[in-house]
């Protein structure tokens, strides 16, 4: 083989060695989707994931998403598979959803298919016309799903991740509008389009003599991009199934950040999430384990409750700090249930939940003690004002509501309970 100048002479061997490392590891792909298979799973419960995405999807997630599409209107079918250019459908995920419409019949009735694109993002295909119709309520929580971002870029979700928002955005009001201003186009080309990346422009620097160079450099960084991204995915699979002590501080800072509809948003994944972990972790055999464990349940059904109850931002608040409290309950359990030490719940910050964990407790009014963030720690000292959160035109605190009352659990452990008791 002619060398390239300016290309090292071990170079192919370097990528051969990581193509080979890269097909040691990955899974060897179906070569072309069984459709009779695929509806046959989804006559059944309406959700059929290829073996090549069981590191993102587990059996259980999977009966979650059976649920949700179940409860669903119109009727909703999941289909992951994969799809490539070039395949029988040559990576396109109408004419998959033509097909298995077409194998379903009548069966299917009025149906949205929930399909992988071959980017990797999420297609709603909808056919409850009896034909297949856009822009329609699927496809347009479909583009919420995946382009709508408080910082205004696409995210990287996986698949997993899209269907949770998918399902929680579909319920949303102002859905159209919403749909509106998120980035992606109306075209079929716009769906496509690979995310994150554009091709080299004509007024590049490279010349044609460097095409060569920039080609095998591209390609060496894609392979060792996707060994590693690949090794990491499998890390992470190993503890799908744990159940974290609490809320990231991500999902704080990212709830404080949002607007209204996204803060409701980041509710409905977040009771999602916590819906999975719920149906992953088994019923703990000790009776102390039991209790926590029940109210973990409790956690969740009065946060469910509430959130389908109000659109007012303290309770949306509100409905965090108790998935927060529920997830807290359930690492509990788990704990309680292995003979451990229960891991404790750091309390988040009194005068907003949103500021995220609390740093210290402090004194405040008639002698109460209060946990609170650094930067309202700084701000009673009198380096900074205080950033309450606000119940109408008032802090929160100054309302008569159970937030107040129980200062979102900093006064009463039992907020789940009062909750739940409707008070």
């Amino acid at each position: 083989m002619r060398s390239v100048p300016g290309v090292p002479q071990r170079l192919p061997l370097v990528l051969a060695l990581l193509v080979g490392v890269l097909a040691a590891l990955a899974p060897t792909a179906s070569a072309a989707v069984d459709t009779a298979k695929v509806a046959r799973a989804l006559e059944r419960d309406g959700v059929y994931v290829d073996p090549l995405f069981r590191d993102v999807v587990s059996p259980r997630q999977e009966r979650t998403f059976a649920r949700l599409a179940g409860e669903a209107s119109p009727r909703t079918y999941i289909a992951l598979v994969p799809l490539e250019r070039g395949d029988r459908f040559d990576g396109d995920p109408q004419k998959l959803a033509t097909a298995l419409q077409g194998r379903l019949g009548p069966k299917a009735g009025a149906a949205v298919y929930l399909l992988r694109s071959s980017n990797g993002g999420l297609r709603a295909q909808d056919y409850s016309t009896g034909r297949f119709a856009y822009p329609t309520k699927a496809s347009q929580a479909e583009r919420v799903a995946q382009y709508e971002d408080v910082d205004g870029e696409q995210p990287e979700w996986n698949v997993r991740e899209l269907l949770q928002r998918y399902f929680a955005v579909l319920k949303q009001p102002n859905l159209a509008q919403r749909a509106e201003k998120a980035k992606g186009g109306d075209d079929d080309a716009d769906y496509d389009r690979p995310a994150g990346g554009r091709g080299t422009s004509e007024g590049s620097p490279v010349g044609d003599g460097g095409a060569p160079v920039l080609a095998l450099v591209l390609v060496a960084v894609l392979v060792l991009a996707a060994v590693v991204g690949l090794l990491a995915r499998r890390r992470g699979a190993r503890h799908a199934d744990d159940a974290m002590p609490v809320l990231p501080d991500r999902v704080f800072e990212h709830a404080r950040a949002a607007q209204r509809s996204g803060l409701r948003l980041d509710a409905e994944t977040e009771l999602l999430q916590l819906s999975e972990l719920l149906d992953a972790q088994a019923v703990p055999n000790r009776e102390a384990a039991q209790d926590a464990y029940q109210r973990a349940l409790d956690g969740y059904t009065a946060a469910r409750r509430t959130l389908n109850g109000t659109d007012r931002i303290v309770d949306v608040v509100g409905v965090l700090v108790l998935v927060d409290m529920a997830r807290a309950e359930l690492a509990r359990a788990k704990d309680l249930d292995a003979g451990r030490k229960p891991r404790v719940r750091k309390a988040l910050c009194f005068f907003d939940p949103l500021h995220g964990r609390a740093k210290r407790t402090v004194g405040w009014e008639r002698g109460l003690q209060v946990p609170v963030c650094a930067e309202c720690a700084a701000a009673m000292s009198g380096r900074g004002q205080l950033d309450p959160l606000r119940d109408g035109d008032r802090p929160y605190f100054e309302a008569d509501t159970v937030w107040a009352r129980t200062g979102f659990g900093a006064f009463d452990d039992d907020l789940i309970g009062r909750v739940s008791r409707g008070e």
